[in-house]
């Protein structure tokens, strides 16, 4: 289908990434990052998009999607609220890896879970989508979704 990923071509477009990624890795380097420098120059230096916070296991499901309009990323996230319940947040990345804007993409009453998110050339917006358990049972699960601009 033109102008949309399933996830498997998703997932076979990483897997092939990382078979290019793969072999620039060696013995660290002086800074201990574990990169050689070919391989910092084509990966590009680590950056950091959140505060730094405890320890949160909640907060480990990611997901990103770049928009070639603006030059910049959309990386979107769940954060943990005591009492079991999880929000879908995001945050833009510029292309250069500056920090730009964070906003929550839906809260409330009910966990969330496994965001995603693909990016629309055409109508130049981001889908995000999620799992949302809507009856408090924390077993029963539905699909939702948002654009965003």
């Amino acid at each position: 289908m033109r102008g949309r990923a399933t996830p498997l071509i998703v997932l076979l477009m990483c897997v092939a990434l990382l078979l290019v990624a793969v072999p620039v890795f060696g013995a660290p380097d002086d800074d201990g990052s574990g990169l050689t420098s070919s391989a910092v120059s084509m990966v590009g230096p680590a950056v950091r998009l959140s505060d730094p916070v405890d320890y949160d296991p909640g907060r480990s499901q990611a997901d990103i999607a770049y928009d070639w309009n603006h030059r910049e990323y959309l990386v979107v996230w769940v954060r943990n609220w005591p009492g079991g319940h999880r929000e879908i947040c995001g945050r833009r990345v510029s292309a250069s890896g500056e920090r730009l804007s964070w906003f929550v993409v839906s809260a409330g009453v009910g966990d969330r879970i496994s965001p995603a998110v693909a990016y629309n050339a055409t109508e130049k917006e981001y889908l995000v989508t999620w799992m949302q358990n809507v009856n408090g049972d924390f077993r029963t699960y539905e699909i939702w979704g948002r654009r965003i601009a």
